[in-house]
């Protein structure tokens, strides 16, 4: 049986103990807990190397390992070996077509949480509550979301290979080809539902406020009181994204990126250009609520501005940096996060509504609408 020798558990417990204690990790902290831990982990190791019935590679082991200790974290955290590290460096920086799919990292897979209308992937069947398995010859059960995007995103007139899995047919799985173009979806629907203006946002970060605007007055000047904005399902962007949409209903001191010290890194602040609307605004989120959507939620929330209905939010407030390792493999870590100017933040554990409403139905779908046919009749009993 293969013995692990001492040189490399103790170089392997070295890049423990730097991974766990050194400061990679956000709102982690090298403490004497964290270096016994290391010394029960490489006893483990050492017990699993030398008594396992089968023979074990001790690279392997090592990699699951890492890939486990960092999969606990968040949605960014993971492992990259060597050859990861160097596929990521070699990818190029243009991600800005896909399939016409939003998704959030989820139970061993991406979870298809929106599909564009007339996107390549509406067109092949996909619909929200899907799951992606398998992107070109990657498993994403050890992947970050991070990772993930950049296999599923690329130029506009390339493709992309995947893997599907449907929960709403017995978890059937299905192999597609999809082509990657250019989003050109409506970023937002606007309509009225029993009394009630619904803004249906789906991509944060390409809206015409100025046109956005005129439709909120033209409605306004009908005798409607009552906003309803849906954030539910609205997964991308970052608060860098949020200005112009977030000067329609606050201004000043908005949101900061820190480090683990509480460094501040970056500032966005929100112009004073006048409230779109002078009536009553309710929020509507989800799980899949996540990203900038979740700060707009939280700053209008902090600022007592809102009511929140619906569940808690998905809870992703940070960014990841990569830090490479002299083995030559790397590891994505979320080195800083998002918080309101006034210190609140979102990450971990989401923003918790103030009304919470629970959805019900066989379908996905189903279940959004029937969430959203509770919250408007409540707005309608309390109007």
């Amino acid at each position: 049986m293969k013995k692990f020798s001492l040189a490399a558990l103790l170089v392997s417990a070295v890049l423990v103990a730097t991974l766990v204690g050194s400061g990679l990790f956000f709102r982690v902290g090298a403490t004497d807990s964290s270096y016994r831990q290391v010394v029960v982990f490489s006893e483990v190791l050492s017990l699993i190397m030398e008594n396992y019935v089968d023979p074990v590679e001790a690279d392997n082991l090592m990699a699951g390992a890492y890939e486990g200790m960092l999969r606990g974290l968040d949605p960014h955290a993971a492992y990259l070996s060597p050859g990861e590290l160097t596929a990521w460096k070699e990818q190029g920086a243009d991600l800005s077509a896909g399939p016409g799919l939003t998704v959030l990292k989820g139970y061993g897979a991406l979870q298809i949480v929106g599909v564009d209308p007339g996107s390549p992937a509406e067109d092949a069947g996909l619909i929200a509550g899907d799951q992606i398995r398998v992107i070109g010859d990657e498993l994403l059960r050890d992947f970050s979301l991070d990772q993930a995007l950049r296999l599923l995103r690329g130029p506009a007139g390339t493709s992309v290979r995947m893997q599907i899995i449907h929960p709403s047919t017995g978890f059937s799985r299905e192999d597609l080809t999809l082509d990657r173009k250019a989003r050109r979806q409506l970023p937002y629907r606007l309509h009225e539902k029993d009394g009630v203006l619904v803004l249906e946002l789906q991509d944060l970060t390409r809206l015409d406020t100025d046109k956005l605007v005129q439709e909120l007055d033209g409605y306004r000047e009908r005798g409607i009181e009552g906003l309803l904005i849906d954030l539910r399902n609205v997964a991308e962007g970052s608060p860098r994204d949020l200005q112009p949409f977030a000067a329609l209903f606050h201004s000043g001191a908005a949101f900061r990126l820190v480090d683990r010290d509480g460094e501040v890194l970056e500032t966005v602040d929100i112009p004073t250009v006048g409230p779109a609307w002078n009536g009553s605004i309710t929020l509507l989120v989800n799980g899949a609520t996540a990203g900038a959507a979740e700060g707009f939620a939280r700053l209008l929330q902090v600022a007592g501005a809102v009511q929140i209905y619906g569940e808690e939010t998905y809870g992703m407030g940070s960014e990841a940096e990569l830090f490479e390792l002299p083995n030559g493999a790397g590891v994505l870590v979320a080195a800083k996060e998002w918080r309101l100017a006034s210190g609140e933040s979102w990450g971990g554990d989401g923003v918790v509504p103030d009304v919470e409403v629970r959805p019900e139905g066989r379908t996905y779908s189903d279940r959004l609408e029937d969430q959203m046919q509770k919250v408007i009749q409540k707005l309608v009993l309390i109007r």
